[in-house]
């Protein structure tokens, strides 16, 4: 992998679901720190040490599953606050991950799909809907 980005042919160092002991491992021993680190992130499982490591570390977290394998689309929580935004429960949970500050990677094959999980920027989540938001799950690395 380090040779490919020495060459080029790779524009970043990845990893994924590397805790904050991994990270500092590699702050250690490694040539070179990863650019990025992907983790699964949303209200249901949120990773405050891994966030926290990958800053101090100079490594981009970015959350994939944003929306929880489809978990979170249904949380009473969620729905409420996508009814009172005018917005889907999708729209809903990528927002509160921008404004977390993580680039977040939600999936989808549907055109439709896309173009709503990218219209997001349109309107914030309040600071009681951030809260709100992350207090939903239970499980927090």
């Amino acid at each position: 992998m380090l040779q490919a980005y020495a060459q080029g042919l790779a524009r970043a160092i990845g990893v994924s679901n590397f805790l904050p002991a991994h990270l500092d491992q590699l702050k250690k021993t490694a040539e070179e720190m990863p650019h990025v680190n992907q983790c699964e992130y949303n209200p249901l499982q949120q990773s405050p040490a891994i966030t926290a490591a990958c800053q101090a570390h100079g490594v981009l977290f970015t959350g994939y599953c944003p929306l929880a394998k489809g978990h979170a689309l249904t949380q009473e929580k969620i729905q409420g606050i996508a009814t009172k935004k005018k917005k889907t429960a999708a729209q809903i949970l990528i927002r509160w991950c921008l404004q977390k500050g993580v680039a977040v990677i939600p999936k989808s094959i549907k055109p439709p799909r896309v173009a709503e999980n990218a219209d997001v920027f349109d309107f914030e989540l309040d600071e009681s809907d951030m809260q709100s938001l992350g207090t939903v799950g239970d499980r927090v690395l």
